[in-house]
């Protein structure tokens, strides 16, 4: 009853039907969307279409019964992580980098791909090579999505590949700085230092950056060659773009 006595005729809303929702997922093909209309269609206990006399009526796809006790889930394995991080590799142009700047030889697995490798574990998951081969990678989705099987990674071989990398690191951060631009817009008129020092122990004969040399660090022991890091980022977030190692005489 309204105000005054006057009659209103309460109606509530009508529910809205979702039982077609699911076929207008996008990406899904006729028999697809077919099919999960079906399942909706028993999950909702409806009956079936009665056949038509004048349409043909779209053949739906076959049934079998599953003993869910039964079904167990094997090899696990992550795959947004490294998917993304795949997706993020090709949109640097990193690929292209590699195949363009390392000479392709006698190597079984192409150097653009264990770099890719390596780099991925850098993203995902940080660890050493040795792990990146005896754990990390046989656990991703990488096999499928690079069509290098588990196996033939390991450690010497991921060695091998930041081996082919390291000539070609001041070529790359010029890549990637000119990469950063292109997607960010980002100007480099004004640019950061930051500078660490780090020193070798040990005489390091086989190690050209680390020469006989005395240091704060060791005063009065067995001196050793200072080493100063230099790291460039950009004005805007600090991204950095370049760093270099020199050795200096304290």
């Amino acid at each position: 009853m309204g105000i005054g006595g006057d009659r209103k005729d309460c109606t509530r809303p009508k529910a809205e039907d979702n039982s077609n929702r699911v076929g207008k997922l996008p990406g899904l093909d006729e028999q697809e969307k077919i099919g999960w209309e079906e399942i909706g269609r028993v999950l909702d206990g409806k009956p079936a279409k009665t056949p038509s006399l004048f349409e043909q009526e779209p053949d739906m796809s076959s049934w079998a019964t599953v003993n869910l006790k039964g079904v167990q889930v094997e090899r696990l394995r992550h795959f947004g992580d490294v998917y993304l991080g795949l997706a993020l590799w090709k949109r640097l142009g990193l690929e292209e980098f590699c195949e363009q700047h390392i000479p392709s030889g006698k190597e079984e697995i192409p150097w653009s791909v264990m770099a890719a490798v390596l780099s991925l574990a850098r993203f995902c998951a940080p660890s050493s090579e040795l792990q990146i081969a005896d754990s990390w990678y046989q656990k991703t989705a990488l096999d499928d999505l690079l069509g290098v099987p588990a196996e033939k990674i390991n450690d010497d071989r991921l060695c091998r590949a930041l081996d082919a990398l390291l000539p070609h690191k001041d070529a790359l951060c010029r890549h990637l700085q000119k990469r950063y631009g292109e997607l960010f817009g980002t100007k480099f008129d004004f640019l950061i230092y930051d500078i660490t020092s780090t020193y070798f122990e040990g005489t390091g004969k086989a190690n050209p950056q680390a020469k006989r040399g005395a240091t704060a660090e060791t005063a009065g022991l067995t001196a050793c060659r200072s080493v100063s890091v230099l790291w460039q980022a950009s004005k805007v977030c600090h991204w950095p773009l370049k760093y270099s190692t020199e050795t200096e005489l304290m």
